[in-house]
């Protein structure tokens, strides 16, 4: 749970209860003032009058203020004082607001201005009463009783907040270990894939060279140790692309010359491909990863593609869109999640890292990249980038 979020929302409450509070009151003084006040001098009445209206509106303009400071609580204090002071006989009783107050500055301020709200508190409790000669055997024990209050109240307060704070600490301090657990072991299960994806076309090519060795001489030896070298070379290509750091050299392309050169490139002729993208769209991006990204994505549907793939982008609200489909047989719910992590293929031969390297691209570009079934009956790629600082399109 979020401590200071639910002491952010009780203290806006706070404001909000102070305002009704003191809007009430205005209301009822100016209502039933000549009932009210047993004080008749009528300079004091336009002074208790004047005080709850400049209090109402002071309340009032604090609700629309997010952080609550020292000068909010002196402000509730000053108010309280100065309605005890010219109404005493009628509202000696709202000393009982000053707990209130000293309650939520404990919980809201630093220790030491809590401690100082709460002496300015007992000197004009003290103040008030000395004045109106409270100090009668009858109630020196309450207020004595009163000032203790005042005192333990802010004690409790500022124990409550420094108890808080040191959790909210200790959770954050565990938040801070669990990801770095986790991403220790996302290390580890890296550095045991890799070494797995590197064990396997390593042992073929031993196992071929040994043959040659013994005086097997065949081609398809070394035809096997010619394949399985490539392997290897474009397994560490690939996690290489993924680990080093983006390059965010920016720069002006052209999206739908920029896809359609890619589409040329890796076109095996075996599928027919439908490009659905405006001549004028523009993209400001790294030219390197943004051509990795996409012509991943392009490799990865031509692979599974029976004969159609679609292409097509455009802008809607603040987003690049840009969709990738094929009609192959698609992907399976179960593996959604799972097809842009590390080494994870169902291609035989592949690395597992094309996908995994055109999300981390997509993603450090502020964007987004997800796969759902498209209406070609196949899997279909949708990449997402913002277009507010990425995109401009020529009019």
């Amino acid at each position: 749970m979020d401590y200071f979020y639910v002491l952010k929302r009780v203290l806006y409450n706070y404001k909000l209860a102070r305002f009704i509070f003191a809007l009430s009151l205005t209301f009822a003084y100016f209502i039933f003032q000549n009932g009210l006040s047993i004080n008749k001098n009528l300079y004091y009445e336009k002074v208790t009058l004047a005080i709850f209206l400049a209090y109402t509106l002071v309340s009032f303009i604090s609700i629309f203020i997010s952080s609550i400071k020292f000068l909010d609580f002196l402000l509730d204090i000053v108010f309280i004082s100065a309605i005890l002071y010219f109404s005493f006989f009628t509202t000696k009783y709202f000393y009982i607001l000053y707990v209130i107050v000293l309650a939520f500055a404990g919980l809201t301020l630093k220790p030491f201005e809590t401690i100082i709200l709460t002496f300015l508190v007992i000197i004009l409790y003290l103040m008030i009463n000395l004045y109106y000669g409270s100090f009668l055997s009858s109630v020196y024990i309450t207020l004595i009783l009163n000032i203790f209050t005042f005192i333990i109240i802010s004690f409790v307060s500022i124990r409550i907040k420094n108890r808080i704070t040191k959790q909210e600490e200790y959770i954050k301090k565990l938040e801070k270990e669990k990801s770095e657990i986790e991403a220790y072991k996302k290390l580890y299960r890296l550095s045991a894939e890799l070494a797995h994806e590197i064990r396997n076309p390593l042992a073929s090519i031993t196992g071929a060279a040994q043959l040659l060795q013994d005086g097997y001489l065949d081609e398809k030896l070394i035809g096997i140790i010619k394949r399985e070298a490539k392997r290897l070379d474009d397994l560490l290509s690939d996690f290489i692309a993924f680990a080093r750091p983006i390059n965010q050299y920016k720069e002006k392309i052209n999206l739908k010359e920029f896809i359609e050169e890619i589409v040329e490139s890796y076109n095996n002729g075996e599928v027919d491909f439908e490009i659905d993208i405006p001549s004028n769209l523009e993209i400001y991006i790294d030219k390197k990863g943004f051509f990795s990204t996409i012509s991943n994505i392009i490799k990865n549907a031509i692979e599974w593609a029976k004969s159609k793939i679609k292409i097509k982008a455009y802008k809607i609200k603040n987003n690049l869109v840009i969709e990738v489909e094929d009609d192959g047989m698609g992907i399976n719910e179960d593996y959604k999640d799972l097809i842009f992590e590390p080494f994870f293929t169902k291609k035989t031969g592949g690395t597992g890292l094309g996908l995994a390297i055109a999300k981390r691209f997509v993603v450090e570009n502020n964007g987004n990249i997800f796969v759902e079934k498209g209406e070609l009956g196949g899997a279909k790629f949708i990449i997402t980038l913002p277009i507010e600082k990425n995109i401009k399109e020529e009019i």
